[in-house]
């Protein structure tokens, strides 16, 4: 069973835990992490979530992510969640994200990262990922309106895009 640290509205821990899929109250929040990986080309590298997977099964997402667990950090859940789906592992100098977004019982933060690996370099975790690709934006807007992506802001897609353009790596 994994235990998830609860968090106030200022990101601050409460003491208390809860365990996946236990929904929390107003102003207690959960933390998760999406790590957002570009090739050189630009490219964002989408993953096809699992048939199995409880939440948007069999459609693509970002690159990976997932709950931070009890008593990592950000960064340390966003590494984890890199290295579980999809074998890669971040840059340790990168520890903060590039942005979060608040909802009303969770905080999600953005990472990002740039590497020049082909698809074969990638280790997929086949209980999570059914396959992986790089993707321009107008594909993923295609994807989006077919229903084929998972449901994120097409604001925050671009969002995403535009700060890779512009960031130094």
């Amino acid at each position: 069973m994994e235990y998830l640290d609860i968090y106030d509205d200022e990101r601050n821990k409460t003491g208390q835990t809860t365990t996946r899929g236990h929904i929390t109250n107003k102003n207690n929040n959960l933390l998760a992490v999406f790590i957002v990986v570009f090739n050189h080309e630009g490219k964002m590298l989408i993953q096809k979530r699992s048939p199995d997977k409880f939440i948007s099964p069999g459609v693509w997402d970002l690159s990976a992510g997932g709950a931070v667990l009890s008593g990592e950090s950000s960064f340390q859940g966003a590494y984890r969640e890199a290295m579980e789906e999809i074998g890669y592992r971040l840059d340790s100098t990168r520890k903060k994200p590039v942005f979060s977004e608040y909802y009303s019982t969770f905080i999600v933060d953005y990472y990002l990262a740039q590497t020049d690996w082909d698809l074969s370099k990638f280790k997929i975790q086949k209980e999570e990922v059914d396959e992986i690709k790089y993707c321009d934006l107008s594909e993923i807007e295609t994807l989006m309106q077919k229903k084929l992506f998972r449901e994120h802001s097409l604001n925050i897609i671009r969002l995403l895009f535009e700060i890779n353009q512009n960031i130094k790596f």
